[in-house]
């Protein structure tokens, strides 16, 4: 069915002289890959923008794996001599806190998350209502931990750049 019969209302139509016809983003892929200048085939700020953001990069056909071994969790606990920073300026001020720290072979903190245990008398205190207070109290057992702050520290696409 024709674009006029589909759309209602003004209809213009364009074409592109035939060059900017045979413009394609696999051009454009293979142009980059080659190192060649795409400014024939896009208008400068397009470019510019491809260029910033690294846009129609191909992938490296040998892609790094990751593995068990390649990530490292660290625990703190409030006391600790050792933490981090980053991982203390967290911790809330009162309490008896633990931290997880996730990191890339030792070398980049990804994430982290910190919190504290909760007792079954401060249920209602946090949860605000006898009903979902004596919900948590029925379906679990052990220490509940209460997650105060939770982190990505290193984006991974930067992280797959640096390495």
């Amino acid at each position: 069915m024709p674009f006029d019969q589909i759309i209602q209302g003004k209809l213009c139509m364009l074409s592109l002289p035939p060059f900017y016809e045979s413009v394609s983003s696999t051009r454009i892929r293979e142009s980059i890959d080659r190192r060649l200048d795409i400014s024939m085939l896009v208008d400068p700020v397009v470019q510019s923008f491809i260029y910033q953001f690294n846009l129609y990069v191909r992938s490296p056909e040998q892609k790094e794996i990751l593995s068990r071994q390649d990530l490292h969790y660290s625990v703190f606990r409030s006391g600790d001599r050792d933490i981090p920073e980053r991982v203390l300026k967290q911790f809330p001020e009162g309490r008896d806190s633990v931290a997880v720290q996730l990191s890339f072979r030792t070398l980049y903190a990804l994430g982290q998350a910190v919190g504290h245990t909760l007792q079954a008398s401060d249920l209602l205190d946090i949860l605000k209502t006898p009903q979902a207070a004596a919900y948590l109290s029925r379906h679990t057992s052990g220490q509940i931990l209460m997650i105060d702050s939770a982190e990505v520290l290193y984006p991974v696409e930067t992280r797959a750049e640096t390495l």
